[in-house]
């Protein structure tokens, strides 16, 4: 087998949220009679109820190609880091190989804080601060349709960068 693509969404992975993991594999050997795919966690990663560890085949042609998903949960109390992860792929009677591979976890999120600034007969001005320890990077503000409220103008602005403590 070889691994052609890992791709993690999103990357880097939060703390405390799910990630998920593509892993696109090509038989480049012969036939494989009952190949199976075994996601290895260890701390801080666990595999989300919805997604299990070990997915098996009947088999796999010379040159079939499989894209596998597993979505993993990262620990709330994850540090900063690149994690290394086991990925395991068996067929009985003819292989097992063991492929590790980096998962990449940053606390990227960012919390905003909004608040009506100032209204007058020309209409409503509104206050955005970035109230998290990151930069928020390309913000568009939106103002959603509403009773008794009309928006002039476009419904949505890009402000930019907002660096944090900034508004």
């Amino acid at each position: 087998f070889n691994i052609q693509q890992i791709r993690q969404d999103p990357f880097p992975a939060n703390p405390g949220e799910l990630v998920e993991i593509y892993l696109r594999l090509e038989n480049n050997g012969g036939e494989i009679w009952s190949p199976s795919f075994i996601m290895n966690l260890e701390h801080p990663f666990k595999l989300d109820l919805s997604s299990p560890s070990t997915k098996d085949y009947i088999s796999l042609e010379a040159g079939e190609r499989i894209t596998l998903k597993y979505k993993i949960k990262v620990d709330a109390s994850a540090a900063p880091d690149d994690y290394e992860v086991n990925f395991h792929i068996q067929a009985p009677n003819q292989f097992s190989y063991d492929y590790f591979f980096n998962l990449e976890v940053d606390d990227v999120t960012s919390k905003f804080d909004v608040a009506i600034d100032e209204i007058s007969e020309e209409g409503v001005s509104v206050a955005l601060s970035n109230t998290g320890k990151n930069t928020a990077n390309s913000i568009t503000v939106r103002i959603p349709e509403q009773e008794s409220f009309e928006v002039i103008g476009l419904p949505s602005n890009i402000i930019g960068n907002l660096n944090s403590g900034d508004y």
